[in-house]
């Protein structure tokens, strides 16, 4: 995680970002006074990458940490959790995107309602 990426984290977590807000274009003067900072944060790891990149994810994670510890001037504890997915090795086997795949299909008991 470099320094660019690390700031707007901490952007994220220290001020109110608008729902949806894409995190590339995070700037850390942006605020919105109609969102409050998130109480925790869920990190999204590959599992792919953590095989292969084992050192890379170890510093990456690290630092990430560091942002979390801290996200409010180390005055209170934020709480995250690490999970990690395949999601990668499914959208490269699958060679479709993940709402052709999974997002567009309608349950069963709506099929008949068209």
């Amino acid at each position: 995680m470099n320094t660019e990426t690390a700031g707007k984290l901490q952007t994220l977590l220290s001020s109110g970002i608008v729902d949806g807000k894409r995190r590339d274009k995070l700037s850390p003067d942006e605020r919105s006074w109609f969102s409050k900072p998130p109480h925790g944060a869920i990190v999204v790891a590959s599992l792919c990458h953590w095989r292969d990149q084992t050192d890379e994810m170890k510093k990456y994670l690290e630092k990430m940490a560091d942002v979390f510890k801290n996200a409010s001037g180390c005055k209170v504890a934020f709480p995250y959790v690490v999970a990690c997915t395949h999601r990668d090795v499914f959208l490269r086997k699958s060679c479709r995107t993940a709402v052709e795949d999974i997002g567009n299909r309608k349950c069963p008991q709506q099929q008949g309602d068209d």
